[in-house]
């Protein structure tokens, strides 16, 4: 009997220290389901945030990419827009006829010329402007050179310098000004 005693002491004690055993495992096995539910839950809201971030960097960058597009756009059509309007003028100003581009010169050389400049001539003005008309205007001591390799306007030459008022000349001076008020009205 003894003998059983001692084994039922023994179940009794294995029991008891398994049971504590089990209720020690069930405790740590509920909290470290807690804290693997705790840990899975902020990988989730912190998965939502980056996500969420993302999202607005995205929106963001395609903002800018339609800004962007938007204003190469604009900026595009302005260019052609001043591109057809000088091309339009410069036709203009190659067909005046002979007092138009008589009203033209003289102006250009009133505003610019020096007693005793040359004055060149584009080849295709030579019959509109002569060296009588050149006579005639205000500045003294004039000469007239024609046929200049430019399509229209003047170059004045004296011993210091050649002053280039080509119609291309004007023209891109002109449309660098245009530019600049065109592009503060768009930007």
């Amino acid at each position: 009997m003894e003998q059983n005693y001692i084994i039922e002491k023994i179940l009794e004690i294995a029991k008891r220290d398994a049971d504590k055993l089990v209720k020690e495992a069930n405790k740590s096995s509920v909290e470290r389901i807690s804290k693997a539910q705790k840990e899975a839950d902020e990988d989730v809201v912190k998965a939502v945030e980056r996500a969420k971030r993302k999202s607005v960097e995205e929106a963001s960058q395609a903002e800018i990419v339609a800004k962007t597009a938007t204003m190469r756009e604009r900026i595009t059509n302005k260019q052609s827009t001043i591109d057809q309007v000088f091309a339009t003028v410069r036709k203009q100003l190659l067909t005046l006829n002979a007092k138009e581009a008589q009203a033209f010169v003289a102006a250009l050389i009133k505003k610019e010329a020096t007693a005793g400049d040359t004055v060149v001539i584009s080849k295709n003005d030579s019959a509109k402007i002569t060296a009588d008309f050149i006579k005639g205007l205000p500045v003294k001591n004039l000469k007239l050179k024609p046929g200049g390799d430019f399509d229209g306007g003047i170059v004045l030459q004296n011993e210091k310098y050649d002053l280039s008022l080509t119609l291309d000349e004007l023209l891109a001076d002109l449309r660098t000004e245009i530019e600049l008020e065109v592009s503060k009205m768009l930007f």
